[in-house]
């Protein structure tokens, strides 16, 4: 027979623990009264006996042992079916909460699918309301688009009618000053007792360097510098100026001693006196008199030439001096437009005139104009007409060059936080 594991056969046969706890105790009786026998033997048995006196004693030990651990099983059967007791309580009151558990388990489950579908649910309606709002937006944002390009458009409108606005507000003041300093000139006695060309030099600096040049800086209309020659040019002065700075050039000299010699040409002043005499009274508007007839042109004079009578018809230093200052000698390039040929030649020959003869050079006329050919460029001879339409183009464009610098310059100390002067 084949050995059977308790615990095996108790899972497969529940009542067999039941037989097995009964041969348990029924081998303690039976082991016990066996031992309890054999120490009852009397004299002749154990006499008998005593051929095997070492097996009886190791007899009465094994029994003995095998009795007390049969006693002791039944305790431990005894107290594990006590325990178990309490234990098949416990593990039924645990098995009931188990199942509360998870019927409570299965209601959350339930509630949680519900609540998955509602979610579901929700969250459809949420990305309907999320299209909706989207498509909305859109809408709002095509609107605003468009209010911003109308904006934007109304803006470089209102923005181009203000630079036309000021434009033509500049181009009216920029007329008016300019007529207004022709008119001083020709009527009121501005530049009055100086040289024709000073007057000429003078008259461009203060239309460049007033609202005409800022008109051209601002704008880049350079009709003005045409119209202050038209004027300058059809003054009635101009023909004096043309006889005393630009006289017809004299026949060949036949040399010494062989025939008269040529007079001097007169002064600016005795020329312009003999024009208004030959040419009378004012004619009515509308009318005409042969004086009126223009003059021949006058042939093409070296500046060299021009500074010399310049200064002759200059006797007084002092107005040498102030001219020669006012067309900026003295300042430095930071405080006056930059030089021109023609014009510095000028008031560089005026200084040179004007200084104590221990510095005064022997000839001023001909080291200005070196002074200017090295300082600002050419310097070539001229006629009347080349002479006014040069000196207004060379200080409107000093004037042009000056406020382009003053600008740059502002913008520079303004990036840098320094601050800047006004605006050019």
């Amino acid at each position: 027979m084949r050995d059977v594991d308790l615990r095996e056969l108790r899972r497969r046969i529940p009542i067999a623990g039941n037989r097995a706890l009964a041969e348990i105790v029924d081998g303690l009786e039976t082991a016990e009264n066996l031992t309890a026998a054999r120490v009852e033997h009397g004299f002749f048995s154990r006499v008998i006996l005593g051929w095997n006196r070492k097996d009886r004693q190791r007899a009465l030990e094994s029994q003995a042992a095998l009795a007390l651990t049969q006693r002791r099983m039944v305790a431990w059967a005894q107290e594990t079916a006590r325990h178990l007791a309490f234990t098949d309580l416990t593990v039924g009151l645990l098995a009931m909460e188990v199942e509360q558990l998870q019927d409570s388990v299965l209601e959350l489950r339930e509630a949680n699918r519900q609540a998955f579908r509602e979610i579901r649910e929700l969250a459809a309606v949420l990305a309907e309301f999320i299209d909706a709002v989207d498509r909305r937006f859109a809408e709002i944002d095509e609107r605003l688009d468009g209010h911003e390009r109308i904006l934007d458009t109304h803006a470089r409108a209102l923005l181009e009618l203000d630079r036309r606005v000021l434009a033509t507000e500049l181009w009216q003041s920029a007329w008016a000053d300019g007529d207004l300093a022709v008119r001083r000139w020709r009527h009121q006695g501005a530049y009055a007792g100086l040289p024709w060309p000073c007057q000429v030099l003078l008259l461009a600096r203060e239309c460049a360097t007033g609202r005409q040049g800022l008109h051209e800086f601002v704008t880049g209309d350079e009709g003005w510098r045409e119209r202050l020659a038209d004027d300058v040019l059809a003054d009635p002065r101009a023909a004096a100026a043309a006889q005393a700075y630009w006289p017809a050039r004299p026949a060949a000299d036949p040399g010494p001693g062989t025939g008269p010699a040529v007079p001097a040409a007169p002064s600016y002043r005795e020329v312009a006196e003999s024009v208004r005499r030959a040419r009378g009274p004012r004619p009515a508007p509308g009318g005409r008199t042969p004086a009126d007839d223009p003059l021949p042109v006058p042939h093409r004079r070296q500046v060299r030439s021009l500074l010399e009578r310049i200064i002759a018809d200059m006797p007084d230093a002092d107005e040498r001096r102030m001219v020669a200052e006012v067309a900026g000698i003295g300042l430095s390039a930071r405080l006056r437009p930059p030089h021109r040929p023609i014009g510095y030649a000028v008031a560089r020959a005026l200084d040179l005139s004007t200084r104590p003869p221990a510095r005064r050079p022997e000839d001023p006329a001909r080291v200005a104009v070196e002074d200017a050919r090295r300082d600002c460029g050419h310097v070539p001879a001229v006629t009347q007409e080349e002479f006014v339409r040069g000196v207004v183009h060379e200080q409107a464009d000093a004037a042009r060059q000056a406020r382009a610098a003053l600008r740059t310059e502002t913008e520079k100390r303004r990036g840098t936080g320094e601050g800047g002067g006004p605006d050019a």
